[in-house]
């Protein structure tokens, strides 16, 4: 039975990392100096995705100093793992992201810390909600992607956090 902990996963990792001189010069380099708070719609979305892998590993340098300071995701879930007396080998976490270039990198480095803590970890997409137009499809994927996952891992006798 596994203690699997399900996280949204937001931007603070990318505002966090702004504090950090060197993320911020290469971040500042490509044009992406409020990277943490583009629209789902904003071009630089796409300078995200081409510099994805060197950004990536930007990021998870920055973790690897900082660790669960550098993101609200981490703070929290690393601190519930803490007072609910959860070990690395039973823990499962579920994060979930939109499908924005900016909350994917955020997501991806956020899932190889975990991995290299040895947290069993898994990151899901959902579709980004931007409008009346995409609400039910985004209403639909989530419950697809996040919820229909709880429930299974519920049916399975697993606990869910």
């Amino acid at each position: 039975m596994a203690k699997v902990h399900v996280c949204a996963v937001g931007t603070s990792l990318l505002r966090n990392s702004l504090e950090d001189e060197s993320v911020r010069k290469e971040v500042e380099k490509l044009g992406l100096k409020d990277w943490d708070r583009l629209r789902f719609d904003d071009d630089r979305q796409n300078r995200i995705r081409q510099n994805f892998e060197l950004l990536k590993s930007v990021l998870f340098d920055f973790l690897k100093r900082k660790g669960k300071s550098a993101s609200a995701e981490l703070d929290s879930l690393l601190s519930a793992f803490e007072k609910l007396g959860h070990g690395k080998d039973e823990v499962y976490v579920l994060l979930y992201s939109t499908n924005t270039s900016n909350a994917q990198l955020a997501g991806e480095v956020i899932r190889e810390y975990l991995k290299e803590e040895g947290i069993r970890a898994e990151l899901v997409t959902v579709r980004t909600i931007s409008s009346e137009e995409t609400f039910y499809e985004g209403i639909e994927d989530l419950f697809d992607k996040v919820v229909y996952r709880i429930l299974k891992f519920r049916e399975q006798g697993d606990e869910v956090y």
